[in-house]
C-alpha cells in the first residue's frame, strides 16, 4: 500500500478546539518570551550581540566582520538569521541597542511560531486527540 492511499494520508482538518489550543500555545510562548525580552533587555545576550554586530557591519559596509575596521571573518552560526538582522538594520537603522531588541523580538516570534508548527505536526502524527498532541508542546 502506498503512502498516498493509506488512511493517514488525508489532509489534516483542524477543529475549533485545536485552533484555540494552537492560539493559546503560540500566544503564551510569545508572551513569556516578550516578558524575558522586557526584563533581560541588553544584558545576557552575548552570542546574540555578536551576530547583531556582524549584521550591522554587513548592512553598513557589505563586509562580514565584527566592526568596519575588523578583520573579515565569519563570526556567526546562522547565515539566515544574520541576513535577516542585516536586512532589518538596513531598513530601520535602529542603532546597536535597538537592534538587540529587534533580534530579541524576532527570536520571540520565531519561537512562538515554531511551537505552533510543532503542535500541528504532532496533530498530524496523532489524530486521536488534541490532548495527546499538547503534551509534547508543554514539555518543549
Amino acid at each position: 500500500m502506498s503512502y498516498a492511499s493509506s488512511p493517514d494520508s488525508k489532509p489534516l482538518s483542524i477543529q475549533r478546539k485545536q485552533i484555540l489550543l494552537l492560539s493559546a500555545l503560540v500566544l503564551t510562548v510569545l508572551a513569556v518570551n516578550l516578558l524575558q525580552v522586557h526584563f533581560v533587555r541588553d544584558f545576557g545576550w552575548d552570542d546574540g550581540s555578536i551576530t547583531v554586530a556582524y549584521a550591522r557591519t554587513y548592512a553598513e559596509t557589505g563586509r562580514t566582520a565584527l566592526t568596519p575596521v575588523s578583520e573579515q571573518v565569519e563570526g556567526f552560526s546562522s547565515p539566515a538569521w544574520f541576513w535577516l538582522l542585516a536586512a532589518c538594520y538596513k531598513l530601520a537603522h535602529p542603532g546597536f541597542l535597538g537592534m538587540l531588541q529587534v533580534s530579541q523580538v524576532l527570536a520571540s516570534v520565531c519561537s512562538a511560531l515554531s511551537c505552533g508548527v510543532f503542535y500541528l505536526s504532532t496533530l498530524q502524527a496523532d489524530r486521536r486527540s488534541a490532548r495527546h498532541a499538547c503534551r509534547p508542546c508543554a514539555w518543549a
